[in-house]
């Protein structure tokens, strides 16, 4: 047996934050992704949290959307390296 996909379940002001939700490559599309989520979900509520909001990459985002997640903003990313000189956005 082998730990497949994980999860991070943290707490503030009554709302649960999802953090690295992940499945590994070869058991990705079976489902393991959902249950986590679907799994720290319900954790989060019988635990007596108001709701619960995460950050979606784009690999993930049709997964959550079809978990029942919806989008309420969306934000800029940038980047910076050691090597970079000024903070930029990626290309």
């Amino acid at each position: 047996r082998e730990a497949v996909a994980c999860g991070l379940l943290l707490r503030s002001e009554g709302l649960g934050g999802l953090y690295w939700i992940a499945t590994l490559p070869h058991a990705r599309g079976k489902g393991y992704g959902s249950l986590v989520t679907r799994s720290l979900c319900a954790q989060a509520f019988d635990e007596g949290l108001e709701g619960v909001v995460l950050q979606a990459s784009p690999m993930g985002k049709g997964l959550y959307e079809r978990i029942g997640f919806e989008p309420i903003a969306s934000y800029r990313q940038w980047f910076f390296s050691p090597d970079s000189t000024v903070a930029r956005q990626p290309a």
